[in-house]
């Protein structure tokens, strides 16, 4: 799998993948949209697992908590359905990735100077490359912006209505649930873990 990863011409960030996702029955699939730095990162493969790892998790082991972790404390709430500060642990069930294949803007979320049209097309193709080798059961995608709607290939099948479930036409049949972006001061945490388990419901995990 690993080897896969490395060698896919299309994949310039490798995705975090928790230690016990291929051995869970319910693989999950994160999908973030972008990295925001210096373009010199393109040519480091790690920064995604980095981020993750290093900043994220082990920080928070040693009582540091960097301000922008909530995103994946966040999800990670609503994805166990438990409290804020208890549901860690479910980072070591599950994978994350970001769309683009490389940085899109030098500072912050509002800076996507360096998205093209060449960029959608090659994450799109990288995209597929990740699905196809970590085979997970479902997507759950941040945001309801332009990555659900114009990023991310729009010939689609719905699945579902509410909560919107689709399909990709281009890749492996797996599912697509577009959750709000766990940074935006309008999220409301109670109605995401009632739109996850609908979710799950469908899936027939529950």
């Amino acid at each position: 799998m690993e080897e896969k990863l490395i060698k896919s011409e299309t994949i310039k960030f490798l995705p975090y993948i928790g230690e016990n996702y291929f051995n869970s029955n319910q693989k999950i699939l994160v999908l973030g949209e972008s990295h925001y730095g210096n373009q010199k990162m393109n040519s480091y493969p790690m920064w995604t697992r980095d981020v993750i790892e290093k900043e994220y998790l082990q920080d928070l082991a040693k009582g540091i908590k960097n301000s922008w972790i909530k995103c994946f404390r966040t999800t990670a709430e609503i994805l166990t359905g438990k409290e804020y500060s208890c549901s860690d642990y479910i980072w070591k069930d599950i994978a994350f990735y970001n769309f683009f294949q490389e940085t899109v803007g030098d500072s912050n979320p509002r800076d996507k100077k360096y998205i093209t049209a060449e960029l959608i097309e090659k994450s799109r193709m990288a995209l597929k490359d990740v699905l196809e080798i970590l085979n997970p059961d479902v997507v759950v995608v941040w945001g309801w912006g332009k990555l659900m709607t114009t990023w991310l290939p729009i010939e689609r099948i719905k699945l579902k209505e509410t909560p919107y479930i689709f399909t990709i036409n281009e890749y492996p049949p797996v599912p697509f649930w577009c959750m709000m972006h766990p940074s935006s001061p309008r999220l409301n945490i109670k109605f995401l873990k009632k739109l996850w388990n609908d979710v799950q419901v469908f899936l027939s995990w529950k």
